[in-house]
């Protein structure tokens, strides 16, 4: 009996379970990317936010910046 192969099993020479495994794993990477990125625009919303804040109560300022 014959094992079964999808096309891209047949191109890559690997079994449909490696190619499956290789396709989760690519899915995992990708929301893992994904979830990071939201996370890093989320932290810099909330840092223009705090920002605005203390434009507005204090006006603008490079002392907040300057290193001692």
């Amino acid at each position: 009996m014959s094992r079964l192969k999808s096309p891209e099993s047949k191109v890559t020479g690997k079994s449909i379970a490696e190619v499956v495994r290789d396709w989760i794993d690519a899915g995992i990477a990708r929301t893992r990317t994904e979830r990071e990125r939201a996370a890093w625009i989320a932290s810099a919303k909330e840092g223009i936010v705090d920002e605005a804040r203390h434009l507005e109560q204090n006006g603008p300022s490079l002392a907040r910046f300057t290193q001692v």
